[in-house]
C-alpha cells in the first residue's frame, strides 16, 4: 500500500510515547504531521465566535470580508451557516 505522507501513513497526525526522564511515566503526544494542512479545532471555533457577533452587531458585507480571510475549507461552511 502506498501513502502520500511516509511519516504519518496519511493519517495527519502523530502518536508517540513521551518520557521526561527513565523515572517518569510516559505520556503518550498526539501532534499534527508536517503534512496536515487542513483547519485546526482551535481555528474553527475562532472563526464561529467571530461569526456569531458579526451576525449580531455588524453588516453583512463585515460578515462577506471576515469569511473571505479565513481557512479554504472553512469558507463554504461559514456560507453556508451564515447565508452569504
Amino acid at each position: 500500500m502506498s501513502f502520500n505522507c511516509s511519516i504519518c501513513r496519511d493519517k495527519g497526525y502523530l502518536r508517540y510515547e513521551y518520557q521526561v526522564d527513565r523515572f517518569a511515566d510516559p505520556v503518550n503526544m498526539t501532534e499534527m504531521c508536517s503534512c496536515n494542512n487542513g483547519y485546526t479545532d482551535r481555528d474553527f471555533s475562532m472563526a464561529q465566535q467571530r461569526c456569531a457577533e458579526i451576525s449580531v452587531f455588524g453588516s453583512k458585507q463585515e460578515m462577506i470580508n471576515f469569511i473571505d480571510t479565513i481557512h479554504p475549507q472553512l469558507q463554504n461552511k461559514f456560507k453556508q451557516m451564515y447565508g452569504v
